[in-house]
């Protein structure tokens, strides 16, 4: 039987019958199609439960809209430079210089000269290392023939109109590193990460420089005594280009800045020099194997440390601290040295005709006691004292020169000075006159 079927309306007692029906009985065939129904549902019911699921489509990645351009390749750029200073291209060399930076260009140009090829070819330059600094700048350590030698510099690139330019140096703490420090035998060193080879290559040379001076002047063999500089070599000058000189000496002229107590106090000494990376360094291959002539540092070690190993040499704060009385001819003996050694920087106590022809000369006790010198007289004392030295030197040979440098550790007077260094005193004088007489009328 099927069951009754009544719509109602109202609750209660108050409902009203609207409808009430009664099903007649369901036929066999009903009955049938009802069961096969039943089962064909069922069926697909159990076959979509083990199909499997669809997969799921992939979200598709968001493109960033700040990707950088694909960059030109470095090296092109880098062998059109380095041939175009290799022939003295000017023209291609010029195009290659950063036309947003006018400055650079301009010293670019002023620095420009023809550096030259080497007998083969494949031996004209080579990319040491490389890297890109985003977006669009990248630099190169690079070392290239020239003048005889291979020349290493860091060279930084711009990106100009689908193509490298060379440009101005990336001073930039993030890529040059952390600030290190290290010591060798004499140097305290002060220099960036990225620096660390380069910085240690010139302590190296400076060293070598200080052991053929040392060896020369008979330097005394003290192990308590201090280290003569702090050597601060980090790119933080404004004016990193080559032939510009300004500032307190900073650059690539072969100048620094120093500063400290200096010569007479014989304390320490801070001594600022460029990045050598940016300031270049020559080898004798192309390996950089083997160090080559650096004049460079060889005009460091003349300006900044030469003067104070002959301070310590000739006595040091022992010797000068409490008695000053001929400290005029260490002056004069390390001008004569650095002169010696190729250098050609003046100062106003080297030898000077001029101040020599102009006045009547200082005897020869007034050059050694230094504090009886009036102070308008002290230029003078200091231009007689470089010649005398030159006296020595052409009278009685270099050698003569350094023992008389050697006894000034021990002398009380120029007369003693005179007879430490072998030399009767009276000839020794009496020529002396004689030649600055000649001098002076050669030259009045």
């Amino acid at each position: 039987m099927s069951p009754d079927i009544e719509w109602h309306i109202g609750d209660g007692s108050e409902q009203e019958t609207i409808v009430k029906t009664q099903s007649k009985p369901p036929s066999r065939l009903r009955k049938f199609l009802i069961g096969a129904m039943i089962v064909l549902g069922v069926g697909l019911s159990v076959i979509y439960s083990r199909r499997p699921e669809s997969p799921q489509l992939a979200q598709p990645t968001a493109v960033p809209t700040d990707t950088p351009e694909p960059l030109p390749p470095l090296a092109p750029a880098i062998e059109r430079e380095a041939r175009a200073l290799a022939s003295g291209d000017m023209d291609t060399f010029l195009a290659m210089q950063d036309p947003a930076d006018t400055q650079w260009r301009q010293d670019r140009l002023t620095a420009f000269s023809v550096w030259g090829t080497p007998r083969n070819d494949t031996e004209l330059f080579t990319i040491l290392d490389s890297g890109i600094i985003q977006p669009n700048r990248a630099w190169a350590d690079v070392i290239q023939y020239r003048d005889g030698q291979y020349f290493r510099e860091m060279r930084f690139y711009r990106v100009d109109n689908d193509d490298w330019v060379r440009t101005h140096p990336d001073l930039s703490d993030s890529f040059w590193g952390d600030e290190q420090t290290a010591q060798t035998a004499h140097f305290d060193l002060v220099y960036r990460e990225h620096d660390a080879d380069q910085a240690r290559f010139v302590a190296d040379q400076l060293e070598a420089s200080y052991a053929q001076v040392c060896d020369e002047l008979g330097c005394p063999e003290d192990p308590a005594t201090p280290r003569l500089l702090k050597l601060v070599m980090l790119p933080e000058f404004d004016n990193l280009i080559p032939g510009r000189r300004q500032g307190f000496g900073q650059g690539y002229g072969g100048q620094g800045f120093s500063r400290g107590f200096g010569l007479g106090m014989g304390q320490y000494f801070t001594v600022t020099l460029p990045s050598p990376s940016l300031a270049g360094l020559y080898y004798r291959t192309l390996d950089t194997g083997e160090p080559g002539q650096n004049a460079q540092i060889d005009s460091y070690f003349n300006r900044f440390i030469l003067s104070q190993i002959m301070y310590l040499a000739s006595g040091g704060f022992d010797r000068w601290g409490s008695n000053r009385d001929g400290f005029t001819f260490v002056t004069a003996v390390s001008n004569w040295e650095r002169t010696r050694r190729g250098d050609q920087f003046t100062d106003r106590r080297s030898f000077n005709p001029d101040i020599l022809n102009s006045q009547k000369p200082l005897s020869l006790d007034a050059l050694w006691s230094w504090s009886s010198v009036a102070q308008q007289q002290r230029l003078l004392a200091s231009s007689e004292a470089s010649a005398l030295i030159k006296f020595i030197d052409e009278q009685y040979g270099a050698d003569t020169v350094l023992r008389f440098f050697r006894g000034l550790r021990y002398a009380q007077s120029l007369p003693h000075l005179i007879e430490i260094t072998g030399l009767p005193y009276s000839e020794f004088e009496s020529k002396w006159e004689d030649w600055l007489k000649q001098y002076r009328n050669a030259n009045g």
